[in-house]
């Protein structure tokens, strides 16, 4: 998802997007999160590892949350 939107809005990294850019300011979240959910992952099992240390699998993880039904989604610490 990520390479679709940096080949789409013309940018390296999504993250450090040009001030002239729609996913300037952080809105690159609003974005991906967006993307995400319209597009979302085929059903199945997942497991995001590491995700307090990468704020795209952050927002990845946020997005899909409310898609998953009751009982469906674990949110686990160490």
């Amino acid at each position: 998802m990520v390479a679709k939107i940096e080949q789409e809005c013309g940018v390296v990294d999504i993250r450090v997007a040009p001030n002239d850019s729609p996913l300037a300011y952080g809105k690159w979240k609003g974005v991906l999160a967006a993307t995400i959910r319209a597009e979302p992952p085929e059903p199945g099992t997942y497991a995001a590892l590491g995700v307090a240390g990468s704020e795209l699998m952050q927002v990845a993880v946020e997005a899909l949350e409310p898609l998953c039904g009751t009982g469906h989604f674990v949110r686990g610490v160490r």
